[in-house]
């Protein structure tokens, strides 16, 4: 059964992963996602569709956004690797 780790790896550029729960408090980090905990403040006004999903850029990362139930999940991703 393959890990969430392996799951991750298996995505192109990513570098990183931040979970924060409806109170913006840190549920799990990876990678250098633990450098970027204050992208959570604008990342929790970050408008998402209906489905809950978004995307921004900061500088040269892409913010993959999740939000489902109380928790909300960041998949970053190096632009430009």
């Amino acid at each position: 059964m393959e890990t969430s780790r392996n799951k991750l790896q298996q995505l192109p550029h990513v570098v990183g992963t931040l979970t924060f729960d409806e109170n913006n408090n840190v549920v799990t980090v990876t990678g250098i996602a633990s450098d970027r905990i204050l992208d959570i403040d604008s990342i929790s006004k970050v408008e998402l569709d209906s489905e809950g999903f978004g995307l921004v850029q900061i500088n040269n990362l892409i913010c993959n956004i999740y939000r489902q139930d109380n928790n909300t999940v960041v998949i970053y991703q190096d632009k430009n690797n």
